[in-house]
């Protein structure tokens, strides 16, 4: 049946302000991915860049806190990171200034010079240490980031731990 030029049943062609809102609709779902693999994949290229860097940096670190803690034998030493403005972040074995391990604090480095927990004073360590925790960029060493005693090589022989 033909009512007014148009076949029973069916429905009007939908308006041409929708059919390009559609469109745009899906485009943008379309475009979010693109744009998030291209931002991922400049991510990486950033970090394949900086890891010598950042690794040559670790290496200076390290030679300053083997020496600011005089241990007798080599420093233990947790995961180290970089932020994305290029900071090194991680933990260490302190020593404390009677002599004795302290655990593992966590440290920071400026100018390649690392700043330890128990030195800085709390309150402005943490501070500082602020954008280590909220931006784990790049792992230089790996490591676990767990702090205190029972995170040592020594401690994990003596705390008691749940394993699976």
């Amino acid at each position: 049946m033909i009512v007014e030029g148009k076949a029973w049943g069916s429905t009007p062609p939908p308006k041409r302000g929708w059919v390009l809102f559609r469109w745009l609709v899906v485009g943008l779902l379309l475009a979010i991915p693109l744009v998030l693999g291209g931002l991922a994949l400049k991510d990486h290229f950033d970090q394949a860049k900086a890891r010598p860097i950042l690794q040559a940096d670790w290496g200076a670190v390290h030679h300053a806190l083997t020496a600011r803690l005089r241990q007798a034998g080599p420093i233990e030493v947790g995961q180290v990171w970089a932020t994305h403005d290029r900071q090194l972040c991680g933990v260490v074995n302190g020593k404390s200034s009677f002599g004795g391990k302290t655990g593992m604090v966590r440290f920071y480095a400026v100018d390649r010079q690392p700043v330890l927990k128990f030195e800085a004073g709390v309150t402005g360590f943490e501070e500082a240490f602020e954008p280590c925790m909220k931006d784990h960029w790049l792992v230089v060493k790996e490591g676990s980031q767990e702090t205190g005693f029972c995170a040592t090589k020594e401690g994990d022989k003596v705390c008691n731990r749940i394993r699976f």
